[in-house]
């Protein structure tokens, strides 16, 4: 019973991520799609609408047949986002309740002197009493993260993760926030598949998200993407901000060959942004200078919540 449970469940999963990839599909697609027969896939879309899972229409006009179409119910399940900015001498959490859809229904503001236990746990606690139905807990932090903690050393090392699970009893995902960026940055360039994403929150504070075959690489210990250890940086102070972009940019075209490099800079603006590089032009990547930071966030904490539903909730 338990491996014929299993078997409906894996199929659920398959079906579950097609529709989150086409919003809207047909039983016909599904099956050109899965591979699944007939009758398994209709099991699994009974089951999936019982559940309030997804939702079922027809579609024509007039006596003829009708076509059903499947969609997401973007409420069954929410998610909440909570992106952590950190500013010279204090923090802000940004708390948000999205759909399925990546939507943001509602959103709540605090700040803080520090990022601790205390401020971003009772942040959390009246953000969620005016929620519905979240399921999932994603945080974008900066700093260093890992098996569910954020550090910093000598500023803080904080279990957001343990936090979260042990008072609301919710799965928790934490990333950093550069890395989400690049998630979200993914989105907007669908047609590539290994990029870097640079963020400067000031002119000689750096971070960078890699994307390789279209996936996140964190590296052996959770540091990739830490550009303040890059050589150059330990005479940052003798550099302008736009010419240590310039050598960032540089040295992960030498080192990673992406086809894209996004860039956003609280230091240096699109309009003075001219990144001359000294590789061949075959070797060099589309520059684009993100606008929206918040945006690029919001799409990535939506995408990590959809891939840790597809793959790792079960039902």
């Amino acid at each position: 019973m338990a491996k014929t449970e299993d078997l409906r469940s894996e199929n659920r999963s398959v079906i579950r991520e097609i529709l989150y990839a086409d919003k809207e599909t047909t039983l016909a697609k599904l099956k050109e799609k899965t591979g699944l027969s007939h009758g398994l896939i209709v099991t699994a879309l009974n089951e999936m609408i019982d559940s309030g899972e997804i939702c079922s229409r027809k579609t024509g006009s007039g006596v003829g047949r009708k076509t059903h179409l499947y969609s997401l119910n973007a409420d069954h399940m929410h998610i909440c986002g909570i992106f952590v900015t950190q500013k010279e001498d204090s923090f802000t959490f940004r708390m948000m309740e999205m759909d399925l859809y990546g939507r943001v229904c509602q959103s709540m503001e605090t700040e803080s002197d520090t990022y601790a236990e205390e401020p971003f746990c009772a942040a959390l606690s009246q953000f969620l009493q005016n929620c519905c139905n979240i399921q999932i807990v994603i945080t974008a932090s900066p700093g260093m993260c890992a098996d569910g903690i954020a550090s910093n050393p000598g500023r803080y090392e904080n279990d957001i993760g343990t936090w979260v699970r042990s008072r609301w009893n919710l799965p928790c995902i934490l990333e950093n926030d550069v890395n989400t960026a690049a998630i979200g940055f993914l989105q907007d360039v669908p047609d590539a598949s290994h990029l870097a994403f640079v963020y400067q929150p000031s002119a000689m504070r750096f971070g960078c998200g890699i994307i390789i075959g279209g996936r996140l690489y964190n590296g052996f210990t959770h540091s990739a993407g830490e550009l303040r250890w890059l050589p150059f940086m330990d005479d940052a102070s003798k550099c302008t901000a736009k010419e240590l972009l310039r050598l960032q940019i540089q040295s992960i075209t030498s080192v990673l060959d992406p086809e894209v490099i996004g860039w956003y800079s609280r230091a240096v603006t699109p309009s003075e942004a001219v990144f001359p590089l000294p590789m061949p032009n075959a070797h060099k990547p589309r520059i684009i200078a993100a606008e929206d930071l918040q945006r690029l966030v919001i799409q990535g904490i939506h995408s990590i919540a959809v891939d840790t539903i597809i793959h790792t909730l079960k039902g």
